[in-house]
Order: C-alpha cells, then sequence, then structure tokens
C-alpha cells in the first residue's frame, strides 16, 4: 500500500477503480458487495479523482472516503466495505506496556504518545469511536 502511483479515472465504475489497484499492487481486492448494498451504493457507481504520485493507500483513502467506504486486510485481501460495517469489525487487543513506562509508571505519557502517533479508528476514552 506503501507504493507510489498515479490515479487518472473519470466517471468510472467503482469496480473498475477497484481492479486497478488490485493490478497496480498485486494484491487481491474484494467488494464487500453487501455492505456496499446496505449503503445504496453500487458497484457501478461512477468515480472520478485525479491523482499524481501518492501512495496507493492515500489514494484509496480519498477515493473511498466521499462514499463512505473504507478498505481492511483481511485474510491476506484488500476488503472495500462500508464504513458502518468497519466499525462493527473492530477489534479491541490488550497488550502489556509496564515495559514502555520506565520506573515512573506514567501511563498519561504513553497515552498520548499513542494518541498522537496513530492513525485510524479507534475508542476515545469515553468508549466512542473515533479516527
Amino acid at each position: 500500500m506503501d507504493k507510489t502511483i498515479t490515479l487518472s479515472v473519470q466517471n468510472t465504475p467503482l469496480s473498475e477503480v477497484v481492479a486497478y489497484f488490485a493490478r497496480q499492487l498485486s494484491i487481491n481486492v474484494v467488494l464487500d458487495h453487501e455492505s456496499l448494498t446496505e449503503k445504496g451504493i453500487a458497484t457501478d457507481t461512477p468515480v472520478t479523482l485525479q491523482l499524481q504520485q501518492i501512495t496507493a493507500r492515500s489514494a484509496l483513502e480519498l477515493l473511498l472516503r466521499p462514499l463512505m467506504l473504507s478498505s481492511v486486510i483481511d485474510n491476506e485481501v484488500l476488503v472495500v466495505l462500508s464504513t458502518a460495517r468497519e466499525t462493527q469489525r473492530f477489534i479491541s487487543r490488550t497488550y502489556p506496556v509496564s515495559d514502555l513506562i520506565g520506573p515512573n509508571e506514567d501511563f498519561q505519557v504513553l497515552m498520548t504518545m499513542l494518541e498522537t502517533s496513530t492513525s485510524g479508528l479507534r475508542l476515545d476514552r469515553d468508549g466512542e469511536g473515533v479516527r
């Protein structure tokens, strides 16, 4: 997903643009038809986007965001799905971090570092999903 690509599409069906990503990145890409249908998005929805020398990750984000779509890696396949379905797939994981905080056990420093240096969907301190 870090490969630099150029994308130039004008009223091109979403399924064709997704196939372009699959070819450019030599990966399997699948449209989650069920979640797209739930949001009223057809695979032949026309998309227009002009991008030069941008990472595939960023290009895909810019392509999908206006349609309220997202992508996730699932079983070695890039899956394009609705943002609502992505939120449902959210998995919480717990990791031991005591070796990262030092002798003062200042968890606040670690929390701030994680919140400012990571991206993607996560739960805020009140349990609500935020980006």
